[in-house]
């Protein structure tokens, strides 16, 4: 036998606990600032806590976490990045059109086409969505770069 393992009295009142690691659930605090904050969409902020989608809905609609206005929040979010695709498109099929391929430019244009007409969709939808709060009037730079990618478009199209 081993006399190293110092054995507590068998008279103690107290028996010995093994102790047990504590899992640490998800920080609800945390999530539900996120939550409020309206910076993050429902899959980012599931994504960052490591929770499922369902698990946030289910606590935000049982401790009433209302957020007026989230999904336009959403919506916003996914505009910015529709704007994103359709410049990344619009790169493509410029290069395309350097690489004089024809046939892949014609299909990309019709993309195009239809990217834009989804994006202006979203917006008129975010707008229409809103009607108590105020419309921001664009900025020089949101509409100098529409104009860009309407000229570009153009320019894709009619070569």
């Amino acid at each position: 036998m081993n006399e190293d393992i110092a054995l507590p009295p068998s008279d103690t009142a107290e028996p010995a606990i093994a102790a047990t690691p504590v899992l640490a659930g998800p920080d609800w605090v945390k999530i539900r600032a996120d939550y409020e904050s309206r910076t993050m969409t429902r899959l980012t902020i599931c994504t960052k806590h490591g929770i499922s989608k369902a698990e946030l809905l289910d606590r935000a609609r049982k401790a009433r976490w209302e957020i007026p206005g989230y999904d336009a929040v959403e919506r916003r979010i996914l505009i910015d990045r529709v704007m994103v695709i359709l410049e990344r498109q619009i790169e493509f099929a410029e290069k395309k059109l350097e690489e004089k391929e024809d046939r892949q430019v014609d299909k990309e244009a019709v993309l195009l086409g239809n990217i834009a007409r989804n994006l202006e969709k979203l917006i008129d939808l975010d707008k229409a969505q809103q009607p108590g709060r105020e419309v921001k009037a664009e900025t020089a730079e949101m509409q100098d770069m529409r104009r860009q990618l309407a000229g570009r478009i153009d320019a894709l199209v009619k070569r």
